[in-house]
């Protein structure tokens, strides 16, 4: 089950995949699934920071919208935040919808 993008929760997954993992810093954090029910402000700012405090290098997003993509990404320029950087579309733990049909990569 998705918990969600609210700031607690990134904070505490992000913790938790440290000590998991035994590592100091994260690479790529990703944003898997988006979360319209928390402000994106909170969001961003909660990667952001993430990214501060040198625990997560760079953020990622996966199976957002186009459009929510770029406002987040205003949305970190305007305050001076890391932008998502990275992005994801197409291949996910994420199934489509049944009897949509993807295009196959060229």
């Amino acid at each position: 089950m998705a918990e969600g993008l609210s700031a607690p929760v990134i904070r505490d997954a992000a913790e938790g995949s440290l000590r998991r993992l035994g590592i100091d810093h994260i690479d790529v954090y990703w944003a898997h699934i988006e979360d319209r029910s928390v402000p994106l402000e909170e969001t961003v700012g909660a990667f952001n920071d993430l990214v501060t405090a040198g625990k997560v290098k760079s953020v990622g997003a996966s199976n957002h919208a186009a459009w929510r993509l770029e406002r987040a990404r205003s949305l970190a320029a305007s305050h001076g935040w890391t932008p998502y950087t990275h992005v994801q579309l197409r291949h996910s733990y994420l199934r489509p919808r049944p009897g949509v049909r993807l295009a196959r990569p060229t």
